[in-house]
């Protein structure tokens, strides 16, 4: 119906179909760019026409120069269109989300997870920011400062 003829995951193996164009969503990691990038190294057999891609979150600068730096010369002449989507949040419902992040009110205050506790925290900031760019919303943060000591 809306003319998608595949669809498929990034980890798995793919069959070349070089007469269309891919379209990619993906997370702005090292490992998924990378798979990007792999489809697209043989510039006379590229597996695909041409690559449109989407990321879910804010694609860091040292990421875009990587992916600048390595797709110099199969991605780049290929490249459609490729932009940032700040989506990495489930939608459940009109007035509510979810992070899909299950594990972290575990991760945050079990005291045998603590060398995972800011990456976590971290992760739900960046989340976080994704709805609130996408609502179109700039919150007031507040918070007690805690003295050092």
């Amino acid at each position: 119906e809306e003319g998608v003829l595949l669809v498929e995951d990034l980890d798995t193996k793919r069959q070349p179909v070089p007469a269309l164009e891919a379209i990619y969503l993906i997370a702005p990691t090292e490992q998924s760019v990378s798979r990007v990038i792999a489809d697209f190294e043989n510039k006379s057999k590229p597996t695909y026409l041409a690559a449109h891609i989407y990321f879910t979150w804010r694609l860091s600068n040292e990421l875009l120069y990587s992916l600048k730096a390595q797709a110099a010369e199969g991605l780049v002449d290929r490249l459609r269109s490729c932009r940032e989507l700040n989506i990495d949040f489930l939608a459940l419902e009109a007035q509510g989300f979810s992070l899909g992040m299950d594990d972290a009110f575990h991760l945050i205050y079990s005291p045998t997870a603590t060398d995972r506790r800011h990456a976590v925290c971290a992760q739900i900031a960046e989340k976080l920011l994704t709805v609130c760019v996408t609502l179109g919303e700039r919150p007031a943060i507040r918070y007690k400062r805690v003295a050092a000591g």
